[in-house]
């Protein structure tokens, strides 16, 4: 596998972060997908700020942070993963095409009388929608910003992008940047 790095090195307060955010903004326009990762929430929630300050449509920005380790800041919360997927589901589940779909299978396993299908319908028919979500969310983003410890977990299979971007490498381990390095295409 043959991958070009570079390096933007500099002490603090020298405008790295903001380089970083106009390269993203760069390949924005050149419609590539790009990973912004840092070992730290807070490295990430600053370079994802900076983002939504200088790029004109935020929709395409998806924050992915583990709702187990915390929640995401309010002023990124329109571009949080969770929030963008329980969107899609709610906008799917408005959808009248699934609508009926969801109807006409429900009535299907009402005739065949199996009651414990019955009871776990609206579970299974859930988690359907929330796994197309998952991929959906992935395919309409061209920036996803993560740490280097969760930008490897499989939610985020289904993103594949063409370039890394890590903010503070420095302060993370060998491992997590190549894991990060590694889901570059």
């Amino acid at each position: 596998m043959c991958m070009n790095i570079c390096v933007i090195k500099g002490p603090p307060r020298t405008g790295k972060t903001a380089t970083i955010c106009h390269i993203v903004k760069m390949l924005i326009k050149r419609k590539m997908r790009v990973m912004m990762c840092a070992p730290s929430n807070v490295a990430v929630d600053t370079v994802t700020r900076n983002l939504l300050n200088i790029v004109d449509d935020t929709s395409m920005i998806t924050r992915f942070c583990s709702e187990r380790a915390r929640k995401c800041p309010q002023e990124l919360s329109c571009i949080n993963f969770s929030d963008k997927v329980s969107r899609y589901i709610e906008r799917k589940h408005n959808d009248p095409y699934f609508l009926d779909w969801f109807e006409t299978n429900q009535q299907l396993s009402l005739e065949k009388k199996a009651p414990i299908e019955n009871a776990l319908w609206d579970t299974k028919t859930f988690n359907v929608s929330r796994y197309e979500a998952y991929k959906a969310v992935c395919r309409d983003s061209l920036i996803v910003s993560t740490t280097l410890t969760t930008c490897n977990i499989s939610l985020l299979d289904d993103f594949k992008p063409e370039v890394v971007i890590i903010d503070e490498s420095s302060q993370s381990t060998e491992s997590d940047v190549i894991g990060a390095l590694n889901r570059g295409s």
